[in-house]
């Protein structure tokens, strides 16, 4: 749906790889500093944070009257997730007991595969109503 809404907004063939680009550059940009903040000031803010950012960055990309903003909305749903992803993988593996760790961390890897396996069809699905239907539900589900 990122390139269909970003083409909707006049976004030029370039602007619509920055717009799918952005959300990965914020996870890289962003994931070894949030690894620090989770060991500074804990894991909560941090997942609580991180889910409530990301929803809001997927609400402003709704929203995004041109592909500048949809781009900068997307960074900001990035850096959520890269908070909340980052950290819920060393939130696993702190109550995890040794001995299930690989086995939880790779259920959770699972479930995001399957996530990023079924996200682009329910979203195409939702495209079909709106556009902006899929970063509205989305957002929605990060609240």
């Amino acid at each position: 749906c990122v390139p269909l809404l970003s083409s909707s907004l006049g976004a030029s063939v370039g602007d619509v790889g920055l717009a799918l680009s952005t959300f990965g550059f914020a996870r890289l940009a962003l994931n070894v500093p949030v690894g620090l903040a989770s060991d500074r000031i804990g894991r909560k803010p941090l997942l609580v944070g991180g889910a409530l950012v990301n929803a809001a960055g997927h609400a402003a990309s709704a929203v995004a009257p041109d592909a500048a903003t949809f781009a900068v909305a997307r960074f900001i749903a990035g850096a959520g997730n890269a908070a909340y992803l980052g950290t819920a993988q060393v939130y696993l593996s702190d109550v995890a007991a040794p001995k299930q760790r690989g086995r939880v961390l790779g259920l959770n890897h699972a479930a995001l595969l399957v996530g990023v396996s079924l996200g682009p069809v329910l979203g195409g699905f939702g495209a079909e109503i709106s556009l902006r239907a899929p970063f509205y539900a989305v957002a929605a589900l990060g609240l």
